[in-house]
């Protein structure tokens, strides 16, 4: 498919390190996700996937999004989704085993802030946070609470709640509508952090102490 020359995507370029309107040089729309019986009646809604190759107006680097619609032919497409950024894919640690909705929020944050989308970024990494607390064990109340329920049973640490003061009083005073790039991914850091420490960390050092509870000394 064809772009026209003035269509682009709106990308945030780590080489830049700011969102940009990427130019769209090709695109290809599968109707796969659509079944056989909604292609053949175009009176129906069906869903469609538009994939692009775009380009940053800035460094010329290349990005490849995809993006899903809802479309009637020839009556109206509607777009359900922000795009997804496939290519460059983010680049974050290795987060080990994690619960599945633990994981899934803070994939959708990290890809948020990818696409430049830093008030959305900033909810997921609190609904990230409000899981790791309840698979905790930590009881119903806000993030603060809840993290501030963790440090006194050790499933953090001092830093890390005092850290999460300092930053969740200031995304509270901004507010998700006046989130910037900064504080996105300050917020994101932290979140990572926190995840990092619960499900990684503590694994490691877990394992480390059966492993040494296992050597006898002579």
């Amino acid at each position: 498919m064809n772009p026209s020359p003035a269509e682009t995507v709106g990308v945030y370029c780590s080489r830049c390190d700011v969102r940009v309107a990427a130019k769209v040089t090709a695109s290809h729309i599968d109707y796969s996700a659509a079944s056989s019986l909604l292609r053949r009646r175009a009176a129906d809604d069906s869903e469609v996937t538009l994939y692009s190759i775009a380009t940053c107006p800035g460094c010329s680097s290349v990005f490849l999004t995809r993006r899903s619609f809802s479309e009637i032919p020839g009556e109206f497409t509607a777009s359900r989704e922000d795009p997804e950024v496939l290519y460059p894919s983010p680049a974050r640690p290795e987060l080990g085993d994690l619960p599945e909705f633990v994981r899934r929020s803070f994939t959708d944050a990290a890809r948020l802030y990818t696409g430049g989308i830093y008030g959305a970024c900033v909810g997921k990494c609190r609904q990230c946070l409000a899981a790791v607390c309840q698979e905790q064990g930590a009881p119903p109340d806000g993030i603060l609470e809840q993290l501030t329920d963790l440090r006194k049973r050790d499933v953090i640490d001092g830093k890390l709640l005092s850290w999460a003061n300092e930053l969740l009083l200031s995304c509270d005073e901004r507010g998700e509508s006046h989130v910037d790039q900064e504080s996105a991914r300050a917020m994101l850091e932290f979140v990572e952090a926190v995840v990092l420490y619960v499900f990684s960390v503590q694994a490691r050092f877990e394992r480390f102490e059966k492993l040494r509870g296992g050597v006898r000394t002579p």
